[in-house]
């Protein structure tokens, strides 16, 4: 893999052992090194929950590792030529917001930011292409220009496995052009054992800019509210996931359509803020290109209704969640949107009200007394 490759992978594993020990989202402590796959020279990696199956080689690169930031949620396997010259990485990771163009963007700035492609340029506009066993273009490829470095040439593409997962790919070459790279790549693409049935996905296209700006009035202030506790607890009912076996048997929910904040804000040039087209009162920033991200928006107050806990005159205010991989985090509400600088901090900064476990067999909600 290229060099600072794998660190982006450990952004959402950084994020969490900074929140359990209290620090700053960069502070200095360690998160967990990949977890090794265990695999014999010869042996397929076969991501369990989807089936996918990636074999040992491809496009004539042998396989070197396949690691596990979270099993199962986070893998992905490097393909490197002995001297070093043709790198090819596969990843899946579990999906959890957002969409192909957010994460597929995400992916885009990583290399387009970083040393060793020297400011790569794109060799043609992002496409949009049909992935294996789909029948529809809901997949992003690009192809990139390296400005200085070794690289020839780099590639990614981005693309969905159904419904609850993403699978992406990178390929760098010292060799081979930009036009010779893009076939190779959805060659490697093809090469995969993917699943029989997929479900369908929507069309992808790049991420477009906002037309409208968010609609922040300053500093949001957390509400006091004597029923918090019900209310972290409320809202972590709503975040767990209907089981997938069980997802199969409800309609399917309208596709999101999203578009990129164009804001700057503090702190936030290496993350992108995106919301859904059309809104101003809430959004999502994507941390890293591996599936974690933070949202604000309006509380919704059916359950607490129901429940006979709202209090009818209240005014509106704004829940804040972490959204990771294998769970939610829950944090005080606020009375109106929050900047996304001020969310950044919430999450990084401030202890959680609550989390409930989006994967496994045993979801369970924990709520934070403190």
């Amino acid at each position: 893999m290229a060099e600072g490759e794998t660190m982006m992978r450990f952004l959402p594993a950084l994020l969490a052992a900074a929140l359990i020990a209290g620090l700053p989202l960069f502070a200095p402590a360690r998160a967990g090194e990949p977890i090794d796959l265990k695999l014999s020279a010869t042996k397929p990696y076969r991501h369990k929950p989807t089936g996918l199956i990636i074999p040992p080689v491809l496009d004539n690169i042998a396989r070197t590792r396949a690691s596990a930031l979270t099993v199962d949620l986070d893998e992905f396997v490097e393909f490197e030529t002995a001297k070093g010259d043709e790198d090819i990485t596969v990843y899946v990771f579990r999906h959890v917001n957002g969409s192909v163009p957010v994460w597929a963007d995400r992916v885009a700035w990583q290399i387009e930011h970083r040393d060793v492609y020297g400011g790569a340029k794109l060799a043609a506009p992002i496409a949009a292409f049909t992935p294996p066993g789909q029948a529809n273009p809901s997949g992003l490829i690009g192809i990139y220009t390296p400005g200085k470095g070794p690289y020839r040439s780099t590639a990614f593409a981005f693309m969905p496995l159904g419904a609850e997962w993403y699978v992406a790919f990178r390929y760098s070459s010292v060799a081979l052009k930009p036009d010779e790279l893009d076939g190779r790549l959805r060659a490697v693409i093809a090469a995969l054992q993917w699943p029989r049935m997929i479900e369908a996905q929507p069309d992808a296209a790049p991420i477009a800019y906002c037309t409208t700006p968010l609609a922040l009035s300053g500093q949001a202030n957390p509400v006091v509210d004597d029923n918090a506790i019900a209310a972290a607890l409320l809202t972590s009912i709503v975040a767990v996931p209907i089981d997938s076996k069980d997802r199969k048997k409800q309609p399917p929910a309208p596709a999101i359509r999203w578009c990129q904040d164009a804001g700057r804000y503090d702190g936030l040039e290496g993350h992108g803020v995106y919301r859904p087209v059309d809104t101003t009162d809430r959004y999502l920033i994507a941390f890293g290109d591996a599936g974690v991200g933070a949202m604000s928006a309006p509380a919704d107050g059916a359950l607490e209704e129901f429940l006979k806990v709202k209090d009818k005159d209240a005014p509106p205010n704004w829940t804040v969640t972490l959204l990771q991989l294998g769970k939610s985090s829950f944090y005080r509400r606020f009375d109106r949107l929050p900047p996304p600088d001020q969310l950044y901090a919430i999450v990084t900064r401030e202890p959680s009200q609550g989390s409930a476990r989006t994967w496994g067999k045993n979801s369970n909600i924990t709520i934070n007394t403190k």
